[in-house]
Formats: structure tokens, C-alpha cells, sequence
């Protein structure tokens, strides 16, 4: 995000989620269903140029 605003950005609007259903279907020693649980899986972000 820094880098975004150093370019002359400006962020509207930041998404982070993790999808539930997934996370509940994947193997609890599954290495990316225990990092999904600790960081959003999607991450959006709305940005416009200045």
C-alpha cells in the first residue's frame, strides 16, 4: 500500500476476507488453510490515481 501512495495513488477502499467455506474444507495440517486462518486469503484494494 506504500508503494501504491508513493505512485501518486489514493486508496478508496480496502477488502480483506477469507472465504469460511474453504478454510472448513481444507485438512487442519494443511499448510495453506492454517495460513489462511492467520491472513486474509483475498485482498482487494480500490485505489485512483491523484
Amino acid at each position: 500500500m506504500n508503494a501504491l501512495a508513493k505512485a501518486g495513488f489514493v486508496i478508496e477502499q480496502m477488502i480483506d476476507e477469507s472465504d469460511d467455506e474453504i478454510l472448513q474444507s481444507q485438512d487442519d495440517n494443511n499448510d495453506f488453510a492454517n495460513k489462511a486462518k492467520m491472513l486474509p486469503v483475498t485482498f482487494v484494494i480500490k485505489a485512483r490515481k491523484r
